[in-house]
């Protein structure tokens, strides 16, 4: 196989889970980065916005307008972080932590499902290729050089 087709492999079937996370996620009234959002988040501790923005890999105007959605439909709240007063963490309120365990808990159900096709085996295997070809490409991220 060659590398333009394993990648043409790869990002099919990244988008027919993205198609499968938007169908999960719709049930919610959420689009999937929204939901992935939530999930990284929970009432008590907080996570610092620019923090959440390196772990979902999005810009810093795209993780503004993400937070700014969910606080306007009440299911998180924005504070100064007691440590850094320039620094934002963002909360879930209890809306929000009802929303989100409801909503994984669907999303959990679906990816079992998603993934039964694979051994547990198999999903070891690939779950371990993925994890070096993830660490290759963002060690090249890193340095500068465009893979």
């Amino acid at each position: 196989m060659s590398a333009r087709q394993l990648y043409e492999a790869l990002r099919t079937t990244y988008l027919l889970l993205e198609a499968g996370d938007q169908a999960t996620a719709g049930r919610f009234g959420l689009p999937p980065i929204l939901l992935r959002l939530l999930a990284q988040l929970d009432v008590v501790k907080g996570r610092r916005q620019v923090e959440l923005t390196g772990t979902l890999l999005l810009e810093p105007s795209t993780m503004t307008r993400a937070v700014d959605r969910l606080e306007q439909a009440g299911l998180v709240r924005r504070s100064a972080d007691p440590s850094d007063r320039r620094a934002l963490l963002v909360r879930l309120t209890p809306a929000g932590q009802a929303l989100r365990d409801a909503a994984c808990s669907a999303r959990d159900r679906a990816l079992h499902v998603r993934f039964a096709t694979l051994t547990p085996q198999e999903q070891h295997t690939l779950a371990e290729l993925l994890a070096r070809l993830r660490s290759s490409l963002q060690a090249a991220t890193t340095s500068g050089e465009a893979q």
